[in-house]
């Protein structure tokens, strides 16, 4: 961790990491990116929670809503690649406050929205800010977790989307039932201006970033002191400390091509598919469960409810998959997840109009759906160097975002032909299992390169698989 020589100090602060217990700073960062990606999630729901309402309000069929979801996720890529690449030069925090103050923007004028044309201009404002903030705030978490627990805590902090998922069909229905659909959105937008006001004070830039942009070796140890009590103010002029990274620092813009190299493309190209997949999955379903459920007969509240068990079977899948993922070994128990969610996906064709198969269903399909998506990203973040990490976590979700583009497409036309339940949903097991392949073949690729010793093998707690 540290080397002295001629009276100069050099610092790996990535081992430092990696070997020091987890202090209150990084459970303070850990905790601040759920809260802000909480938000991420509620705002994505929102318009689902609504939305038989809302068209009603419009005048319009609820399938001409179609596109205010897929604007939504096309503004998610377009932020993305803005806040992805912007962060990898200006650093991660601020993306991330920037990103979450637009959210709460678009959240609060939502209500005031009177037409379609202007529904979907603040979707896509709305999808700019959470196309920023989730890949800045898993990138800030990476970099602040020790590599023995770095994929449950990945996944913990990615727990806040479905809690927010979740969140907006709960409270949505209580708003609904007694202050109107508007507070669902007033309620998104007043918590987040509150919580950059916060971040601005509490969120520390990412250390690693710090160290890989060459920020005075007094900024980097006054951040230390905060996390562990380490250097001093006296040890920085007397030792001349120099904190440097396991990898070499980057310089300049982040290309795509530095995404692919060094063995890293086939993984990349293979979870941008599974992310596609999975997104559309996840979209296809929360976007038009309660719309559907509405048109077999159940009311709005009683959909929102239902709808609201898949958000809180992924809280409760997104921590128990990175839990296992740093326990035995990341590929496999992922592909286990994929396997369940194609399962339960499909068991939706037999639930019928049974709300409590209907309820068990829905909780399993979002724990092993939602679960999936976290595990991939925190196995896939930790392969990007520093330098290129939150382009390439960018990447991954620009182009799972392509699928939440897709997804409500889908859905509109088969609520407009007034699909089946069963048939709906059943559709989506497709691809679930696409991305059920993808990971077999991600699964098979590691295992080949750790034999070859062109990737280094876990260590420490991970020792039984955690790295892979």
């Amino acid at each position: 961790m540290a080397d002295t020589k001629n009276g100069r100090m050099t610092v790996n602060v990535t081992e430092l990491i990696d070997n020091s217990r987890v202090s209150g700073l990084q459970r303070l960062v850990i905790g601040l990116c759920a809260v802000l990606l909480f938000f991420d999630g509620y705002d994505i729901a929102s318009l689902s929670t609504v939305l038989p309402l809302l068209s009603e309000t419009l005048k319009v069929k609820p399938s001409s809503l179609s596109f205010a979801f897929s604007i939504t996720s096309i503004g998610i890529l377009v932020g993305n690649f803005i806040f992805g690449s912007l962060a990898d030069r200006f650093g991660r925090k601020w993306m991330t406050i920037i990103a979450t103050l637009i959210c709460g923007i678009g959240m609060l004028m939502t209500p005031f929205a009177g037409s379609l044309q202007s529904l979907f201009l603040l979707r896509f404002f709305q999808g700019l800010g959470i196309g920023g903030a989730m890949p800045n705030a898993m990138a800030l978490v990476s970099e602040y977790s020790p590599k023995r627990s770095r994929s449950f805590m990945m996944t913990l902090a990615f727990t806040g989307v479905p809690i927010g998922g979740a969140s907006a069909h709960f409270l949505g229905a209580f708003f609904i039932k007694n202050l109107g659909w508007h507070w669902v959105f007033y309620f998104g937008s007043m918590v987040p201006f509150a919580l950059c006001l916060v971040s601005i004070f509490a969120l520390p830039e990412a250390i690693q970033f710090m160290v890989n942009k060459s920020y005075s070796p007094e900024r980097v140890a006054a951040l230390l002191r905060r996390m562990y009590g380490k250097f001093t103010a006296a040890d920085v002029p007397e030792a001349e400390v120099r904190f440097v990274l396991s990898e070499a620092p980057s310089k300049g813009k982040v290309p795509l091509a530095e995404v692919m190299k060094e063995g890293r493309a086939g993984l990349t190209i293979l979870a941008w598919i599974a992310n596609f997949m999975g997104l559309m999955v996840a979209v296809y379903i929360t976007s038009w469960f309660p719309t559907v459920l509405r048109q077999n007969g159940i009311p709005v509240t009683t959909g929102n409810q239902i709808a609201g068990l898949f958000q809180l079977g992924a809280v409760c899948g997104t921590p128990l998959i990175g839990r296992m993922m740093d326990r035995f070994t990341p590929t496999r128990g992922l592909l286990y997840a994929y396997v369940a969610s194609v399962v339960f996906v499909f068991s939706f064709g037999f639930a019928g109009k049974s709300l409590v198969l209907l309820a068990i269903v829905t909780f399993w399909a979002g724990f092993s759906v939602y679960g999936t998506q976290a595990g991939l990203l925190a196995f896939i973040g930790p392969r990007y160097p520093v330098a290129i990490r939150a382009t390439g976590l960018g990447w991954v979700f620009a182009i799972g975002r392509a699928g939440h583009v897709l997804g409500p497409i889908i859905g509109a036309i088969l609520v407009a032909q007034r699909w089946p339940l069963s048939q709906m949903f059943m559709a989506a097991a497709v691809p679930a299992l696409i991305a059920t392949i993808c990971m077999v073949i991600i699964k098979s690729i590691v295992q080949k390169r750790e034999k070859e010793g062109k990737w280094d093998p876990p260590t420490g707690a991970q020792a039984t698989g955690g790295a892979h």
